[in-house]
């Protein structure tokens, strides 16, 4: 069936003008793949779905130029099904994003096109999920439980989401890390609350004490810090300082990036970068704001805060990104290892896709703009062009 008469079906559905054979129609092209029934279902919601329809209608009229510039970009698929339901309203938006690029793109999932093949010997690889260790002064380890999503720190103990009690030898300070392929949350001893995504390093004090709260951090991170303007809370990361009273913030400041990402999403938080030639450049944020810390400067931009934290909330979502970028996000996700071919690397994609999904389904995503071919063996995946 063609995009444009599912769009017609959609139209016809959500403002209740469906026939009767319209109607076996919709529901026949639903029944081909659980993708399609989910976009039917979405179609109750008529406020996302008449968004959806008002930036297609939008994307036709503009002139050809940009409606090719879209189409080079991935479509995403609409994935979002096996995400957590209570989060899964907050994603509408992306959804919405990711029809207007099935409409005007170029794929639209009919249930009759099957994934290209990602090697002779290819064995599926899940998503990552709930890893961490813990690391005290002496150096003792522990693995904590995957049956957790985080833990609570306590004078002498920490404890789990559930109110199990990890009981821990006493420690001033803890370094936690999350693997390739994890991700675990953290309360700290003064209510602060940090979500580690993967390949991750927090090193903390098992108790605050001085004017100052200080973390150490590497990878990316959520935070949620509580208030207290006696004692203002800052982050250390590789090459830059995050200096806070009370706030919402995500930074992304792993070793093999580029630039350092600091974006706010509630109230006020100064980044100062630190230069190898001894001096210091600032800047404040507002809620929408991101710092980019890179080799040479630091400047700020307004952003989308909900698509810098996509991550936490189970989703991948790309916007003019380079794919270099993005499998660096999926080989720290899914454990394994990227070999880029050729030149394909700074190509730029644009997409939506559930971080519970298997990699098949996110490899096989970006195959799908015929621009990206993957091979995959053991837990390498080899890129090259088409």
């Amino acid at each position: 069936m063609e995009r444009s008469a599912i769009v017609s079906l959609l139209r016809k559905y959500q403002s209740g003008e469906l026939t009767a054979a319209e109607r076996a129609e919709l529901q026949k092209w639903a029944n081909r793949h659980p993708a399609n029934q989910a976009l039917v279902e979405r179609a109750a919601d008529a406020t996302w779905l008449s968004q959806a329809l008002s930036d297609y209608d939008q994307v036709l009229n503009d002139d050809h130029s940009t409606a090719a510039q879209l189409t080079q970009h991935i479509t995403g698929r609409i994935d979002l099904l096996s995400a957590k339901p209570a989060k899964l309203r907050k994603w509408l938006p992306y959804a919405a994003a990711a029809i207007l690029a099935v409409a005007i793109g170029t794929w639209f999932y009919t249930g009759t096109e099957p994934l290209p093949p990602l090697g002779p010997e290819f064995t599926d690889i899940p998503p990552g999920g709930n890893r961490a260790t813990l690391t005290l002064a002496s150096g003792q380890t522990i693995a904590l439980s995957d049956a957790h999503e985080g833990i609570v720190l306590r004078k002498d103990s920490a404890v789990y989401n559930d109110g199990t009690i990890l009981a821990l030898p006493p420690s001033d300070t803890l370094v936690l890390t999350t693997p390739k392929g994890g991700t675990y949350q953290i309360t700290l001893s003064d209510g602060s609350k940090i979500w580690l995504n993967a390949a991750s390093t927090l090193k903390y004090p098992s108790r605050f004490s001085g004017e100052i709260r200080q973390v150490e951090f590497s990878g990316e991170g959520y935070f949620e810090i509580e208030r207290d303007s006696r004692k203002p809370f800052r982050v250390i990361s590789k090459g830059q300082q995050v200096e806070v009273l009370g706030t919402a913030f995500n930074l992304s400041a792993y070793p093999d990036d580029e630039i350092i990402r600091t974006t706010l999403l509630s109230g006020k938080v100064q980044v100062i970068r630190d230069s190898h030639t001894g001096t210091t450049e600032s800047t404040v944020l507002s809620p929408s704001e991101q710092a980019l810390n890179t080799k040479s400067h630091l400047r700020k931009e307004a952003v989308d805060p909900n698509r810098e934290i996509a991550w936490r909330d189970g989703v991948f979502t790309f916007r003019q990104e380079k794919l270099g970028d993005i499998m660096r996000k999926v080989a720290r996700w899914y454990d394994v290892e990227v070999e880029f071919q050729d030149d394909v690397i700074n190509r730029t994609f644009s997409g939506t896709v559930s971080r519970y999904a298997t990699i098949s389904e996110v490899l096989g995503t970006l195959s799908l703009t015929d621009r990206v071919q993957f091979d995959v063996q053991n837990r390498t995946i080899r890129v090259k062009s088409k």
